[in-house]
């Protein structure tokens, strides 16, 4: 590439066209801004010009469709076409494609596609059935498990695959990220299994193998009757360390403040804690019914959990001075709800993207090594 060219790099897919693409990992957030310049015109994907320190790294997923939205049944498309060398790069600046050493799972790795497809193409991570979309079917019986946040999208994703491909059929057993985690480690090798997580994997278990498969938003939800509609991370941060006990202390109204949070183990509860607390764990609980603390507990905020989003969701509605947390699509136009904004800042791609909304995380979805194609 000349001096002169914005783009570094330039991946080409012939045949298709690129409906959707998003940053999933960044090592260092200093390269956000750098990354501006992605850019997609039809088949390509150009990756700008960007610093980088011999550790520094980051993800990229793109969504590639037919170039006619219909499904392609003459074979596989042929592989991308990477343009492009790395200043100062090992071995000449050559770029090294790598793959991995094994087949993965047909029936896995097809529905991770599928989503991926669907989840980026819309921007959102709740998105229409389309039976045009461009997948090989696979067939056979997979078992999905993991974030209760995500799920509405794995299970509408699972039925419009089946609806295009009639021999799949998928189970459903999700109970929180780390929950279908520990249950993908112990299922073993050969499982048909698929757990999604809202970001990483906890430590002890190597065996897991993850990809990008969405963007998630999340978002902080209350009781109407705070009469807040913005938190500053400060306030939030003096909240959940049992600081602020009554609304009225940060101009809402005069209400006890109520905690509802998801038990630990959630990926949602995690990224609460890594994106938001600046990875301070949440006390915990100190109550079961969300209103009152139990006999016995210690005096301060009342706080409780729940074992999923919607749970979660249920017991803020109902529950006066409650605050809580969900994944957007879930919490989005539900009645008893408002919707919480992070210093001035609306849960949106495009402020998450810039940086300027914390409350995100890449959706990732593991198998139990690299599974035989079969």
């Amino acid at each position: 590439m000349g001096d002169d060219d914005k783009a570094g790099i330039r991946v080409s897919f012939p045949g298709r066209r690129v409906v959707g693409l998003v940053v999933t990992e960044l090592s260092d957030e200093n390269l956000r801004s750098s990354l501006a310049g992605l850019t997609v015109r039809d088949d390509l994907v150009e990756l700008p010009k960007v610093p980088m320190n011999r550790a520094d790294h980051y993800k990229v997923l793109a969504a590639p469709d037919s170039t006619d939205g219909t499904r392609k049944i003459d074979g596989p498309y042929p592989d991308p076409i990477v343009v492009g060398t790395i200043k100062g790069g090992v071995g000449d600046g050559r770029i090294i494609e790598t793959r991995s050493r094994t087949g993965s799972s047909k029936r896995a790795m097809a529905l991770i596609a599928f989503l991926a497809l669907m989840v980026v193409a819309q921007s959102v991570v709740f998105f229409r059935s389309d039976t045009g979309t461009p997948i090989d079917c696979a067939t056979g019986a997979l078992t999905l498990t993991g974030t209760t946040a995500f799920e509405p999208v794995v299970r509408e994703a699972a039925q419009s695959y089946q609806d295009v491909c009639t021999d799949a059929t998928f189970s459903f057993e999700m109970r929180g990220s780390g929950e279908g985690l520990l249950a993908l480690d112990r299922a073993g090798e050969n499982a048909a299994v698929l757990a999604f997580s809202d970001g990483d994997k906890p430590d002890g278990i190597p065996g897991l193998v993850a990809r990008p498969t969405a963007f998630v938003l999340f978002t902080l939800v209350v009781n109407p009757d705070t009469g807040v509609r913005d938190l500053t991370t400060s306030q939030l941060r003096r909240l959940y360390g049992g600081e602020i006990t009554n609304w009225e202390e940060i101009g809402g109204r005069d209400v006890p403040v109520r905690l509802i949070s998801r038990n630990p183990g959630s990926g949602t509860r995690a990224a609460v804690q890594r994106r938001v607390l600046g990875g301070a764990r949440e006390p915990g609980s100190n109550s079961d019914n969300c209103r009152d603390r139990d006999p016995g507990a210690p005096t301060g905020v009342v706080r409780c959990a729940r074992n999923s989003t919607d749970d979660v969701l249920r017991a803020v509605a109902d529950m006066p001075g409650a605050l809580g947390y969900s994944e957007l699509g879930a919490a989005t136009d539900r009645e008893g709800l408002a919707l919480v904004s992070i210093d001035g800042r609306p849960a949106t791609v495009p402020d998450a993207d810039h940086g300027t909304y914390p409350l995100w995380e890449t959706e990732l979805g593991y198998t139990h090594g690299d599974p035989d194609a079969h």
